[in-house]
């Protein structure tokens, strides 16, 4: 989990979308390859929250080994920042540069 101190140091430091990524990251233990490779069918999010408070999981398919292809849980800070990135993908890609409207 990523503490809400440091969270606030990297809002005030960190340009986007690093800043983003990083709390993201922290938050659920994905690495950068498995983040840019991440697919929208790949997010499972329901709309509540289960009895430990995640809201589904995100499957990673494309592990560099066996062992790291796996289901990570989905936080409420992370269910925010998925929400966010998959509206502005214009592709099956949940992190991209390309906007909707753009």
């Amino acid at each position: 989990m990523f503490p809400e101190a440091l969270r606030k140091k990297y809002d005030e430091l960190a340009p986007e979308p690093l800043n983003i990524f990083i709390q993201f990251s922290c938050e659920i233990g994905i690495c950068e390859r498995e983040m840019i490779d991440l697919l929208k069918p790949d997010v499972h999010m329901p709309e509540k929250a289960d009895e430990w408070g995640h809201y589904g999981y995100v499957h990673v398919r494309n592990g560099k080994t066996e062992f790291r292809k796996r289901s990570l849980p989905i936080t409420a800070r992370t269910r925010g920042i998925l929400t966010m990135w998959m509206a502005k993908s214009r592709s099956d890609l949940v992190f991209t540069r390309e906007a909707s409207g753009e």
